[in-house]
């Protein structure tokens, strides 16, 4: 009765909030906001109480165009305790953007002040997509100049030296305009492992899967390795195998001579029955310590899950890497981020929305 499973509730024991705590709001908030149609240019507006007619809300909708407003118009509603009401909306765009992902948002806000409430408290949001991010795929130009050595390839454009280990088969090195990027010779390695949670502990998955955990940090040698030249890029490749469990990846790496990569990945496993299952299938790869500022497209501030998102709306995000922290009272799995289109990790030198630097997108 004295473990940390008793105050697994939306506030800390401190009453302070939790990323829980705005899910929670959310999803008992009495209005809500349905069946956004943009071709008419309306939306539903559900009263969820029962005794309380909605005109003594303000409401109002905010429109977002890659993460940045660009209308704010307030509009009047009455519907009765229980009923839907149709709301015209002038400004929502029909036309559809050629990548930029716009979004609609709904608030309504208390108009009088109420117990615990002041006027202009936020008691109802929603948010809607009138348009998708569009992915534009990069195109590559011109391919990375070859130099090989004995055991490492060189490949140089302009600002730019990528170094590749033969035998790892691993990026360990990529400088850019002088600077480098990747940490202590650690670019990206496959990686099936994860710190384990605590519910991980409880179903002793640290033993059960520990096979995964061996295969992610044994000593990394390229089964295959090329070098090869195409017309607009570069191409590397290399695959590993991993006799614990019989599985292979591939790895193939793209790279033009203006310092951009494409990575493309493939993983092999038979079904056997006695292989358990995978923790985590992904990359890992060390950073320089000098980059210090996260800069996204997705769901945010907060961290949010696929299960627990609704309250964290889509937008463009700036926050320092050590923020990327919650302090639940005992460690576990924090800070992920859902439906993200690209992220930049940048150093405090640089602005984050100028696109002076490689642009992750996913």
């Amino acid at each position: 009765s004295d473990g940390n499973f008793c105050i697994n509730r939306v506030v800390y024991p401190n009453r302070e909030v939790k990323p829980q705590t705005q899910e929670l709001g959310k999803v008992y908030q009495n209005i809500k906001f349905l069946n956004l149609d943009k071709e008419q240019k309306t939306v539903d507006i559900y009263n969820g109480f029962f005794f309380t007619n909605l005109t003594k809300y303000d409401f109002y909708y905010t429109i977002h165009e890659a993460g940045k407003e660009i209308v704010n118009e307030s509009f009047k509603i009455s519907a009765e305790p229980g009923k839907t009401e149709t709301v015209y909306l002038s400004n929502i765009p029909r036309g559809a953007s050629d990548t930029k992902n716009i979004t609609v948002e709904f608030y309504a806000k208390n108009r009088f002040n109420e117990p615990f409430l002041p006027a202009g408290s936020i008691i109802a949001r929603e948010q809607m997509e009138i348009h998708p991010f569009n992915k534009t795929d990069i195109t590559l130009q011109y391919p990375a100049i070859k130099k090989g050595e004995q055991k490492q390839v060189i490949l140089s454009g302009h600002d730019l030296k990528v170094v590749f280990d033969k035998r790892s088969g691993m990026l360990v090195s990529y400088i850019y305009k002088g600077a480098e990027y990747i940490h202590n010779e650690q670019g990206m390695r496959p990686f099936f492992w994860r710190a384990p949670t605590d519910n991980d502990y409880g179903a002793s998955l640290p033993q059960k899967l520990s096979v995964w955990k061996d295969a992610s940090y044994q000593d990394i040698k390229a089964a295959e390795f090329s070098v090869r030249e195409k017309k607009t890029y570069t191409e590397v490749k290399c695959s590993y195998y991993y006799q614990q469990t019989d599985t292979r990846w591939y790895i193939t790496y793209q790279i033009s001579s203006g310092g951009i990569i494409k990575v493309n990945n493939k993983f092999e496993m038979k079904k056997q029955k006695d292989t358990p299952m995978i923790p985590r299938i992904g990359l890992r790869m060390q950073l320089s310590d000098s980059l210090t500022q996260l800069s996204y497209y997705g769901r945010g501030p907060g961290e949010n899950y696929w299960d627990r998102k609704t309250s964290q709306f889509l937008g463009e995000y700036k926050l320092p890497i050590e923020r990327l922290y919650e302090p639940y009272v005992r460690p576990q799995e924090n800070n992920h981020r859902t439906d993200v289109s690209w992220f930049a990790i940048t150093n405090q030198a640089l602005d984050s929305s100028s696109g002076r630097f490689p642009v992750w997108q996913l």
